[in-house]
Parts: C-alpha cells; sequence; structure tokens
C-alpha cells in the first residue's frame, strides 16, 4: 500500500469517527435555581395574602445566555409555587412558565432537560397526584390552573403514580386530548419507574422542516427518562411552541430542577466541516 493510499485510508476513518459522534448542542436557557423567591410557606396552599408565588428569573448557571423571568400562579391564593430552599423550584396545585421562547433560537429543533421529584425533600407529605411538563402552554385559556398544561398547551408530558398498572405511568398530551398509550386505565407509553425517586427527563423537538413551528407542522420528538431509550413520536406546533411549563394538582409539593434548553445543531454544518476536513485530507496525499 502507497504511503498516500495510507494517509487517505487512515484519514477518511478519522473523519468517519469524528463524523459519527453526535455534534455538540448549544445551551440556550438553563436554570438551577439555586435561589430563593417566593414565600418560602411550606404548609400547602396557604390563603394568607402576605404570602405569595415566585420563582424569579433563571440564572443560566448550567450554561445559556437568554434571560427571561418566570410567570407562576397557584389555583388559590398564597405561597403555594416558589424556588424555596435555594436550590429547586416548586409547585402545588399551580403552574410555572417560562417567558423564554426557544423557537427563534433553534430552527432545526431543541431540547429540554429536567430533573423532577413528585415528593419535594423539604416538605414531601403523603398522597398520590401528578406533574406535568408542556411545551406552549396558553395562560388566556386556563391562567395557571393545576390541569392547565395538560388542557391547555400544544404538548404535555404528564407523570402520575400506580394508574393502568405501571409504577410510575406517564401520559402525553396534544392539543389537550390524551394521544399516546392505552386510553383505558390510563396507561402511558412510558413507566418512568420508581413514583417517590428523582428523576431526570431529556425531551427532543425536531421540525420536519426546518424553522417551522406553526400549528400544522409536524413536530418530531422523543422522551427519554434517566438515560432510557428514547421514546419516539410526532405532534403538531403552535403558538409559543418553544416556552416550557410545569404544573401539579395538590396534596403535596413537586420538585423541579436543572432545566437546560439546547439547540439541536444544523445537519448541514456537520456535513460541510466533514467535507472540508476531507478535502484538507486529500490535498495533504496529492502533496506527498
Amino acid at each position: 500500500m502507497s504511503r498516500q493510499r495510507g494517509f487517505l485510508i487512515l484519514g477518511l476513518c478519522l473523519l468517519g469517527g469524528w463524523l459519527a459522534a453526535p455534534a455538540s448542542a448549544a445551551v440556550l436557557f438553563s436554570d438551577s435555581f439555586n435561589r430563593v423567591e417566593g414565600s418560602s410557606d411550606t404548609n400547602g396552599k396557604p390563603a394568607d395574602p402576605s404570602n405569595f408565588s415566585a420563582w424569579g428569573t433563571n440564572d443560566n448557571a448550567l450554561g445559556g445566555s437568554n434571560t427571561a423571568a418566570w410567570i407562576v400562579g397557584p389555583d388559590r391564593g398564597g405561597g403555594a409555587n416558589g424556588a424555596t430552599d435555594g436550590s429547586v423550584a416548586s409547585t402545588i396545585e399551580g403552574l410555572a412558565r417560562t417567558t423564554y421562547d426557544a423557537v427563534a433560537d433553534a430552527p432545526n429543533g431543541f431540547s429540554v432537560a429536567f430533573d423532577f421529584n413528585r415528593f419535594h425533600p423539604l416538605n414531601p407529605g403523603t398522597g398520590n397526584g401528578f406533574l406535568s411538563v408542556a411545551l406552549g402552554f396558553d395562560p388566556t385559556a386556563n391562567p395557571f390552573g393545576s390541569a392547565a398544561n395538560t388542557g391547555n398547551s400544544q404538548f404535555a408530558l404528564l407523570f402520575q403514580q400506580a394508574a393502568g398498572g405501571n409504577t410510575g405511568n406517564t401520559q402525553i398530551f396534544e392539543d389537550g386530548a390524551f394521544t399516546a398509550g392505552t386510553s383505558a386505565g390510563g396507561v402511558g407509553p412510558i413507566d418512568y419507574g420508581d413514583p417517590t425517586a428523582t428523576h431526570s427527563v431529556l425531551m427532543t423537538f425536531i421540525p420536519a422542516v426546518p424553522g417551522a413551528y406553526g400549528d400544522s407542522d409536524t413536530i418530531n420528538a422523543s422522551v427519554s427518562i434517566d438515560g432510557s431509550t428514547p421514546y419516539a413520536f410526532s405532534v403538531l406546533g403552535g403558538a409559543n411552541f418553544g416556552t416550557v411549563s410545569f404544573s401539579s394538582n395538590g396534596f403535596v409539593h413537586r420538585m423541579y430542577d436543572n432545566v437546560v434548553i439546547s439547540s439541536v445543531p444544523e445537519p448541514t454544518t456537520v456535513l460541510l466541516s466533514f467535507l472540508a476536513a476531507l478535502a484538507f485530507v486529500c490535498v495533504r496525499c496529492r502533496r506527498r
């Protein structure tokens, strides 16, 4: 084998391995909730008007440069929702929505990662109930009610306990309707496991046509929990599709942490980089 051919094969192998590696995503927005907001009242849903709900503004401690306030509200007045212990956020019978919309910054798609626990570590309480994460929540339809995510969003993923035979079952909603899984018994497509543990979620949304997130546009999506094989599906877009919201019903405080919104890299950028590197290798071979 000639030296030139050897260099070419070696270069192609190296480039092939590099191309196979996933391109790094750019973090757009993040929140570690390392702050104290709201009334810090832990007694459920206090009626005292001096109590108040707040998540404040994201800190980008996990990357990103977009800063936006969270809008927070409970079904009943009081300090029901807040970043209350300096490290996590919580809701009880209410909802929190970021005012940041990732769509403009992510024409090729975006991912949403976060941690959750159905029982807040400082105020675990007892009981069942649910929490949910949603995209495109419309605050004008049902302003911050506990079930608003599942009823008034383009997409929502709900986590509950011991329904339909699953230990920790999920439901997927599109435009307020339950769309995935077996409706009898409310069984969703993913069993997330221990309903009392903290779990990590990664959701990815890629428009079929770059930049197209409208009402009639298909968004290819996937959900992975604790690193599991992603569950793939598709939903339609809509207004404010890139906004993220969290909600829960009553019983106990729910916990959220480490929210990270990242853009999906442009495929052509990776291809062009590969072609440029390939050209460089070929030039090196010809010179030798």
